[in-house]
């Protein structure tokens, strides 16, 4: 489903009551809700707000209808605010990746795990690493000290993975940052960049358009959805069943293909399921004498 391809009743839900860009100062702390209240889910600004809209509105309305609750999308400003907002309770249900939901545990230990993502059959993705077709790259060697447009510094798939894997190929390169996966794939296209770093469904979404891969990333654990300790256990316990039990709901189909061409539903999460990121953190820590931000 595409954002063209919304309801307006629903697009209009979205744009006026579901989306809000916010820094985390102006989220209502999750201990002052009443119960009843709209629960609040909270997107790091991966991509645009109005792409988030059109992936993810239908799934805050399937929640809405498993919970009885409005359910409310916020997007931070920047990964730092939306991490911020996680960590201090001001978010219900957070979408993080695999590296801040580690960042997470580590600064303030184990939340409630609701699910993980699946992709392709796998609860488990990779970054891809980019060029243009027309680009006389062939492979990782290839880039040695070029420009490579990256994600966020704390963006799993479009910074961290992809500099753990130039850098355990030896590989040297002037790093840009881009910010969000678009802007990678729009530099790249425009010949701004040598090449680009993102998740693989996003270089798949946008091979068409006249990019070539050059290297993936290793495998890791998919994004995870989190829940606020505040909700309470029955709260929780819907969440996290209605996700499980989506792709075999009548609603399924579109609730998942709003999401992604690639993306076949939630599965079942464990801390454990994230330390082999773990590794790569610290791995990634001897090479360049400090963990990531």
């Amino acid at each position: 489903m595409t954002f063209a391809m919304l309801s307006f009743a629903h697009l209009l839900r979205c744009l006026l009551l579901a989306v809000v860009v916010v820094a985390p100062s102006t989220l209502v702390p999750v201990a002052s809700r009443a119960d009843g209240a709209p629960l609040t889910f909270g997107f790091l600004p991966y991509l645009a707000s109005s792409e988030l809209i059109a992936r993810y509105g239908p799934l805050a309305d399937y929640l809405s209808e498993a919970t009885g609750r409005d359910v409310r999308i916020v997007v931070g400003v920047d990964y730092a605010a939306h991490m911020d907002a996680t960590i201090n309770d001001e978010i219900d249900i957070a979408f993080l990746g695999a590296l801040p939901y580690v960042q997470l545990v580590e600064a303030v230990g184990r939340r409630p795990l609701l699910a993980r993502f699946a992709f392709n059959g796998e609860p488990s993705f990779r970054g891809a690493i980019f060029t243009a077709e027309s680009s006389p790259v062939a492979a990782l060697e290839d880039l040695r000290d070029r420009r490579i447009g990256f994600g966020d510094p704390r963006s799993t798939l479009s910074a961290i993975l992809p500099k753990y894997t130039l850098r355990k190929a030896g590989v040297t390169f002037e790093a840009v940052s881009m910010q969000t996966h678009d802007n990678i794939v729009l530099g790249v296209l425009l010949d701004e960049l040598d090449a680009g770093a993102t998740a693989e469904e996003v270089f798949e979404e946008n091979r068409s358009r006249g990019l070539r891969i050059v290297a993936y990333t290793p495998r890791i654990s998919t994004h995870v959805l989190v829940a606020s300790p505040r909700l309470g256990d029955a709260t929780i316990a819907r969440l996290r069943s209605a996700l499980l039990t989506l792709v075999t709901d009548p609603r399924g189909p579109d609730v998942l293909g709003a999401i992604g061409p690639t993306f076949n539903g939630f599965v079942a999460v464990r801390d454990s399921d994230y330390d082999d990121l773990r590794a790569v953190v610290a791995d990634l820590s001897k090479q360049v004498d400090g963990p990531p931000e």
